[in-house]
């Protein structure tokens, strides 16, 4: 017979009246996995043992029960009697609580959570304990880890050289001060910290009302940064950059300000050199005027020397031009290879979390998966819309978009995407917005998606935030402006000039881990720009976390609502899964469909994706065999692959319109180009799908077709 999950000392009884404490306390405990949760009698002895006790401990129930609980404490804890002391404190408090080592049979220690409970009869009479030990080494590691490194970020500061790097409190007074403070300005830390920022200003700067101003804009901005003139301890003065950025908590509590200095006199003294130099030759230009008018000819012979090699400059442009549609080609050829066996990767991805799953259904998925490589999807879709865009081929579609729907199931996708990471998602509107917007909403979630998603991914600890405002007037039409803060690693000076570049990542221990293509900023980018706005990175500072606002053309909306009941970031319901959507769901458990796919991994996919939702499925592997079965067969709906051997699903459509065929086709296809959507709709298709193919997509193709049909 199998043993049972909680084992009781037979020969160690517990005292009258704990039986029914036992055998609840076995109910609860059998089925815990990752706590170790065990009785003690009166005295300390092993009554119970639970499977998370035996896997954190490695005791089996039949080695341990009846043995003092003392044997999981070092021996340095035994000398000093903790283990009675523990049992002391929980009879006399109720309860005991502590971390601290304990050994496991093989003799390893790990840090654990414990607590103990004093258990009494009705007479209040101690009749054992109940233990509960958490294995907590991770948690243990995660702290050192973090102090480490703190540790390191301050001997970072302050081994930088060529920057003053100085922290301030709310009163505008130092509080700490890094060995290039002292090199550019001359004061060491115990001369300065303490001491106002105003030491550093001339008369005339204090005047004027530095630095309380410059203060006063980094509280309202978050930012701010100016170059002027400041001076060191022995009187000098020298020409600096500054910037002076607000510090707040997570609770956007203002707490002080963070000022980076940096010489930049030698870049001034440059300038103004170089000044005056463009003012000398300006004079010396005037001056030989009047000496070039006499070498006519000369020129004359130079221009169309230079007009031979403007005509060569245009061949080479010409060439490069042609380059460029070639290169957006065979982007375009290639994502339409790929997306093949990305669809089935998905797709069956989807199908191993459903509960139940047979064992010889999930081998075969599995296998299925190892043929296809998910690591390319993310690639080929950014590539193929970098094509669209430099290719001249990309459409935007704009409709009017009911703002606060959008916004709401967006963020109802990306607030479960940060949940993974364990990171809050706030969400925040500034003033009353529009209620409607003029705009291509797939093309703006892809933008919101994009930047949002990074944020995510960049971000270990802390918060994402998203701020939607409206402003007014931009480039003389309303626009809708929405920032993306979060807490990440923030981005270094040299690495923001070519942030927007297609395939430029920032070279960094941070991109090397957590991966990407460099191409969603810089799609990104494009994308808002033919949406009549843009994406910028407003703000960035290394360790602290970066900006970026995405702005839009919203058109002429003047009714406005409000978006969000609270902006502490809570995530509206998702749409999917209604009641109202179930009549709906049970109105098309009877349909019956063709499913005319070539590849094999592609039908069993779709197949078995259409039979999870409880429809029947039949199968054809090319257009002739199913236009045979479609006129002979009584389908609801087809789904019509359009690359396919002896007839294309193009050709076998065509040919049933022209048989009168009247029942839905819809297209399933890689071909996910605007002309061939539009191609598929000329040839008598209902619908256009684009694989990779889910279960969301199916169904909801399903409901659309049922509603015309109906």
């Amino acid at each position: 017979m199998k043993s049972p999950l909680i084992r009781v000392n037979s020969m160690n009884s517990p005292e009258p009246g704990s039986d029914s404490v036992i055998n609840t306390f076995a109910l609860f405990a059998g089925a815990v996995k990752d706590y170790a949760i065990f009785l003690l009698d009166a005295q300390g002895y092993v009554q119970t043992w639970n499977p998370g006790a035996e896997r954190m401990q490695g005791y089996k129930a039949d080695e341990i029960i009846g043995k003092h609980f003392s044997t999981f404490y070092p021996l340095h804890l035994i000398e000093r009697r903790h283990p009675q002391y523990e049992l002391k404190m929980a009879a006399e408090e109720g309860s005991y609580e502590e971390e601290g080592q304990r050994l496991r049979k093989d003799g390893s220690s790990f840090w654990a959570a414990v607590t103990i409970t004093a258990l009494k009869d009705n007479d209040g009479q101690l009749i054992g304990y109940a233990k509960i030990t958490r294995d907590i080494t991770d948690k243990k590691v995660t702290e050192q880890q973090l102090r480490e490194s703190e540790e390191r970020m301050r001997l970072l500061i302050e081994a930088v050289k060529d920057y003053a790097i100085f922290m301030i409190d709310l009163d505008g007074r130092i509080m700490s001060w890094n060995s290039g403070a002292h090199r550019l300005n001359g004061y060491t830390a115990d001369e300065v910290i303490g001491k106002p920022l105003d030491i550093f200003y001339t008369q005339e700067a204090l005047a004027l009302g530095y630095p309380h101003c410059e203060l006063e804009a980094a509280m309202r901005d978050g930012h701010y940064e100016e170059e002027g003139i400041r001076k060191r301890k022995d009187g000098s003065t020298y020409w600096a950059n500054v910037v002076l950025t607000s510090l707040r908590d997570h609770e956007g509590q203002l707490r002080g300000f963070a000022k980076v200095t940096r010489d930049i006199t030698e870049r001034k003294i440059a300038e103004e050199e170089l000044k005056n130099a463009h003012s000398d030759l300006e004079r010396r230009v005037q001056q030989r005027t009047s000496e070039l008018l006499g070498a006519v000819e000369r020129l004359q012979k130079e221009i169309q020397e230079r007009k031979a090699v403007e005509e060569e400059l245009v061949k080479a442009k010409e060439a490069a031009l042609a380059s460029n549609v070639a290169k957006s080609a065979f982007l375009a050829n290639m994502s339409h290879e790929i997306r093949t066996p990305l669809g089935a990767v998905l797709g069956f991805s989807e199908l191993l979390l459903q509960p139940d799953l047979p064992e010889e259904e999930r081998t075969l998925y599995l296998e299925t998966l190892k043929r296809n490589s998910n690591v390319l999807l993310t690639i080929i879709n950014d590539i193929l819309d970098l094509s669209k865009v430099e290719s001249g081929k990309f459409q935007v579609t704009k409709t009017t978009v009911d703002l606060k729907d959008f916004l709401n199931e967006a963020v109802a996708v990306l607030s479960l995407k940060a949940d993974e990471k364990g990171l809050e998602f706030l969400v925040e509107a500034e003033g009353s917005m529009p209620r409607t917007i003029e705009t291509d909403p797939v093309r703006l979630k892809q933008i919101l998606f994009n930047i949002v998603g990074n944020a995510i991914k960049f971000t270990s600890k802390g918060s994402v935030t998203l701020t939607v405002k409206s402003l007014t007037q931009l480039r003389g039409a309303p626009h809708l402006a929405i920032d993306v803060t979060d807490t990440g690693p923030g981005i270094s000076a040299e690495n923001v000039k070519n942030l927007f570049e297609p395939f430029v990542q920032v070279d960094s221990s941070l991109t090397r881990q957590f991966g990407g293509t460099g191409l969603g900023l810089a799609l990104s980018r494009r994308l808002a720009q033919a949406l009549g706005g843009d994406v910028v990175l407003t703000e960035s500072t290394p360790g602290q976390g970066s900006t970026f606002t995405i702005t839009i053309d919203s058109g002429h909306t003047p009714k406005r609502t409000r978006l969000f009941q609270s902006s502490k970031g809570e995530t509206p319901a998702s749409p999917s899964g209604t009641a109202e959507s179930r009549p709906q769901r049970e109105s098309l458990k009877a349909t019956r469909v063709l499913l005319v796919e070539d590849l094999a991994d592609n039908r069993l996919l779709i197949g078995s994706i259409l039979r999870k939702l409880g429809l029947e499925v039949d199968w054809a592997e090319n257009g002739c065999e199913g236009m045979e079965k479609a006129l002979s067969g009584n389908y609801d709906v087809i789904f019509m692959d359009l690359q396919m051997p002896i007839m294309d699903g193009y050709e076998a459509t065509l040919e049933l319109r022209k048989r009168g065929y009247g029942k839905p086709i819809v297209a399933v296809t890689a071909h996910a180009m605007n002309e061939d959507r539009e191609k598929v709709m000329r040839s008598g298709f209902n619908a256009h799908l684009t694989k990779p193919i889910d279960q969301q997509t199916l169904w909801n193709s399903l409901v659309d077709l049922n509603t015309r049909e109906g």
